[in-house]
């Protein structure tokens, strides 16, 4: 149960796909969810090239196609990473194919065509239970189901709309969506009634069906997994997991940055897309945006080939571009990135916790497809055509290094966090966690490897909902019912969860991520460093024991980590491979660091800024 929205059905894909590759020695749980994203990208590319071909005539253009829009770094990224958006992109191009295929069956029987409808109308439903990313998608898709040479199929249209209303109003508890898609789809059967066969009545049936996936968290919630976020066992938990509840709610307005600085911000991701390998960095470089500036046109040449050669398809390949990107901006309202801005914004201005070129990838591999097709255009312009497919496989030569897991420092450096964060907790430690980049790998420590179940992860920025701290108190009795049913403010929350700790005879710790402010709240100001934790060391007796004990586990991991440390992770806009290579230095800073013997057990200032990383 990941946080909020949930994504039932790519959990529960991403499950089936791991238990049916359990047999294979060398596959594991991890490796197997990270083989899901990069089938799912990889079948995404299939679909392309083969609505391409046939669009086009040409197989060429269609694996060209596949080829530029696959190896975007975006696109890349997500492929090689357990996350959700890589089985978004696939679900985005099973719509536009059913919407293919329900053009072309029309063409030569429409009740044949009106079961591909239907089943466009049963993916768009889906697509919540996926990731609400997936709708970006059903515009573009709509409009190469419904929009034909001779006109617009209007009923199938209403219908089709009135089905993205409402999925779209299911995913975001958009009351204006559900009652607009409500009033689309009953105008679409009253015309049915008058003419020809019900699709809209049987649309409404899919439309639950689909839907119905999102209650796969109501009962899967009832058995408390060990990650359950939003506890969604009521129907109004599970209504406050789909619609995000535990988040800001995002208006379209008013603009959360202005509207020139996002879409500034949407093309300095594209200047990322083609050949990030080259230039690591988030600013223009005189090595990668020319490469960005001639992919920019050949997905021009594409764009204009693509019209010549089949107009009905390149309108839905424009509706979906104009969908993916200009759209997202407007829908998601955005900060300014974090790289975002540097010398015309103020220093105080409000930035994203994160790049968000993610929310982008359709946008890219859109454009990605007609750029390969704007190489084979131009390669056989010029007779020689096997250029074509050279210049659209050269992003995957340029992107390498940019996206490679698989070479040191960046394939180990999770699992080294969290072994380490482990080893360094004393038994039964309650460990405080300042966040995702220590407490997913925690949590796949313990949840799917086994490794030291005793010790009681609190991710410190959850504790202000309700549904967490209810968990805590359900599973660890570390809340009370005045810190569960009030929110007291952070400090107030942490300083009850350490005197539950205490009282149980459990050891806090509190990892080196977690800001020293923020342990303050919780300890008793004698926090000693152990590894990669410090430890309250309140009422310890034996101190000279305890250090020496306390500098053996940080001398261990120290060398343990070192061979990760003789290289810098590779330059990419992503910060956290960096950040966490950081924190595995701190028990080598605490080493060079250590207080002499007698002093105070605590860590000097510089220490304590050095190893607190917000």
């Amino acid at each position: 149960m990941p946080h909020p929205p949930g994504t039932p059905l790519y959990v529960l894909a991403g499950h089936a796909w791991a238990r049916a590759l359990g047999g294979l020695a060398s596959v594991g749980t991890a490796h197997a969810a990270n083989l899901l994203s990069a089938a799912c990208t990889a079948a995404a590319g299939g679909l392309l090239a083969a609505m391409a071909a046939r669009w086009t005539g040409r197989p060429a253009v269609g694996l060209a196609a596949a080829l530029a829009a696959g190896t975007a770094s975006s696109v890349w990224l997500n492929a090689t990473e357990t996350e959700v958006y890589a089985a978004s992109l696939l679900h985005s191009a099973l719509l536009v194919w059913c919407a293919d295929r329900r053009a072309l069956e029309g063409e030569a029987d429409d009740a044949r065509g009106g079961r591909w409808s239907l089943l466009l109308a049963y993916a768009i439903a889906l697509a919540p239970a996926v990731h609400l990313s997936a709708l970006v998608a059903a515009p573009g898709a709509i409009a190469r189901a419904t929009w034909t040479d001779r006109g617009v199929r209007r009923r199938e249209a209403a219908m089709l709309v009135g089905v993205l209303l409402l999925a779209g109003g299911v995913g975001t508890g958009a009351w204006p969506a559900l009652a607009g898609g409500a009033a689309l789809l009953a105008a679409a059967a009253l015309a049915a009634r008058r003419s020809g066969p019900r699709l809209p009545a049987a649309a409404a049936l899919t439309l639950l069906l689909g839907t119905s996936a999102l209650a796969a968290m109501y009962v899967r919630a009832r058995f408390d997994p060990g990650v359950n976020q939003g506890d969604p066992r009521t129907l109004d938990a599970l209504l406050d997991v789909v619609w995000r509840r535990q988040y800001e709610a995002v208006p379209l307005w008013p603009r959360r940055a202005p509207l020139w600085l996002q879409v500034g911000n949407l093309f300095e991701y594209a200047d990322w897309q083609w050949a990030l390998g080259v230039h690591g960095g988030v600013a223009p470089s005189w090595s990668r945006t020319p490469v960005t500036l001639l992919y920019a046109a050949l997905g021009v040449v594409g764009g204009v080939a693509h019209r010549r050669a089949h107009r009905a398809s390149w309108r839905a390949a424009a509706v979906l571009l104009a969908s993916a990107s200009l759209g997202v901006v407007l829908y998601l309202n955005l900060k300014a990135g974090p790289s975002y801005g540097a010398g015309f914004l103020p220093e105080d201005a409000v930035h994203e916790a994160r790049e968000r070129d993610y929310f982008f990838a359709l946008a890219f591999w859109t454009w990605g497809a007609w750029a390969g097709a704007g190489g084979v255009a131009l390669a056989a312009r010029a007779r020689v055509p096997w250029l074509g497919l050279g210049v659209a496989a050269l992003p995957a030569l340029l992107n390498w290094r940019a996206v490679d897991r698989s070479r040191e420092p960046n394939a180990s450096i999770a699992t080294a966090v969290a072994s380490s964060l482990l080893r360094s907790a004393p038994p039964r430690a309650v460990l405080l966690a300042n966040g995702d980049n220590d407490s997913y790998p925690l949590w796949y420590f313990q949840q799917v490897e086994g490794v030291r179940p005793d010790v009681v992860v609190v991710t410190v920025p959850l504790l202000g909902a309700r549904w967490y701290r209810a968990e805590l108190a359900r599973r660890w009795a570390l809340t009370d019912a005045a810190t569960l049913d009030r929110w007291r403010g952070e400090g107030p929350t942490l300083d009850a969860i350490a005197r539950a700790a205490r009282g149980q005879g459990r050891p806090l710790a509190a990892s080196v991520a977690v800001p020293a402010a923020v342990r303050a709240s919780a300890g008793r100001g004698r926090w000693a460093r152990r590894g990669m934790v410090y430890v309250d060391r309140a009422g310890t007796s034996g101190l000279e024991e305890v250090r020496r004990a306390d500098s053996a586990v940080t001398a261990a991991i120290a060398r343990d980590v070192a061979p990760l440390l003789r290289d810098a992770p590779r330059v990419a806009p992503d910060g956290a491979p960096r950040v966490m290579l950081e924190l595995l230095r701190c028990p080598s800073h605490a080493l060079g660091a250590a207080a002499p013997a007698g002093a105070e057990l605590g860590p000097p200032a510089l220490l304590d800024s050095a190893c607190n990383l917000r």
